[in-house]
């Protein structure tokens, strides 16, 4: 708001002041203000006089109508434009503390995927195995009783020590998940953006149920309903997909994603999820089109693209 005032003033000083300074300036340093002085005396007319005195009427009325309407309309809306304002000034901070707090929780997340990743790899576990462990769990709808009854199962001797420790870890991943989806879904809808939110809260509601059939479903409805497709949704969708372990959801989003955004790091990452439920024939050719992109722009950029040609490589 002060910064808005003080570019209005800025203008009025520019427009009224010192134009017409600089012009007396251009005409002094020329030698030509006495000849000018002398030859509008003698064609200043009451024409011109009056044009003179509208000029600065209107810059003393460019100056009053703000404090004026301000005034009226304190009168005929008691309190309203305050109100206004605050209300305002409320939202940008709520979407702001919003944007903060939801950096923090993907950057906890990025560790997460990680430790899967790591844990994954260290002990050779297999997918579908986990998968059946989460279709098991969707009658729990709590992340505290889904962690209950995953200690159940330990005890019971039902899951080993490294199943237990990476089914812990995904139900913690999928709760700071949902954390992320909620406060995009609160953003969105601050910035009246009402059938996304809608359809990013969907997500959230189908992950904590456990069920990737709705959350594929729920993508390609929003795309039906507004004509276009939504890549964050779509992304979203993908990344639930992927805490379900649900490999044929999972597929056919990311093909839907390659149409509308073949870049290399979304064929490799299809192609790594691929490979990860032993789809290797389709991981193979996702590689090489992941490669073949990222030789390509490694021309251009080499320090920035490189490692990823050497990821790649390693990954085929």
């Amino acid at each position: 708001m002060k910064n808005k005032k003080l570019k209005l003033w800025l203008v009025r000083i520019v427009f009224f002041a010192l134009l017409p300074i600089l012009l007396v300036a251009v005409l002094y340093f020329t030698n030509n203000l006495d000849a000018f002085i002398d030859k509008t005396n003698k064609k200043l007319t009451k024409l011109s006089f009056l044009s003179v005195v509208v000029y600065i009427f209107l810059f003393v009325l460019d100056i009053i109508k703000g404090w004026a309407s301000k005034y009226i309309s304190d009168i005929i809306f008691p309190g309203e434009l305050k109100k206004i304002g605050q209300d305002v000034n409320q939202t940008k901070k709520i979407a702001k503390k919003v944007k903060a707090d939801t950096s923090l929780i993907i950057e906890k997340q990025k560790k997460q995927e990680k430790k899967i990743k790591d844990i994954y790899e260290q002990r050779n576990l297999d997918p579908r195995l986990i998968k059946r462990y989460l279709e098991d769990l969707k009658n729990f709808v709590t992340a505290k009783e889904k962690e209950k009854e995953i200690e159940n199962w330990y005890l019971n001797n039902t899951i080993t020590p490294k199943e237990k420790e990476i089914l812990l870890l995904i139900i913690d991943h999928q709760k700071e998940t949902i954390q992320v989806f909620n406060k995009r879904t609160k953003q969105l809808q601050l910035e009246g953006n009402n059938e996304f939110a809608k359809a990013l809260k969907n997500i959230t509601i189908y992950l904590q149920k456990g069920n990737s059939e709705e959350i594929r479903n729920n993508y390609f409805k929003y795309v039906k309903k507004q004509k276009e497709a939504n890549i964050e949704l779509l992304k979203s969708s993908i990344y639930a997909a992927k805490q379900l372990f649900a490999y044929n959801e999972i597929k056919e989003l990311y093909k839907e994603l390659i149409k509308l955004e073949p870049s290399h790091s979304n064929h490799f990452d299809f192609a790594f999820s691929l490979q990860k439920f032993n789809f290797f024939d389709e991981a193979i050719s996702h590689y090489e089109e992941a490669l073949k992109i990222c030789r390509e722009l490694a021309k251009e950029n080499p320090r920035t693209y490189l490692p990823d040609v050497a990821t790649t490589l390693n990954n085929l």
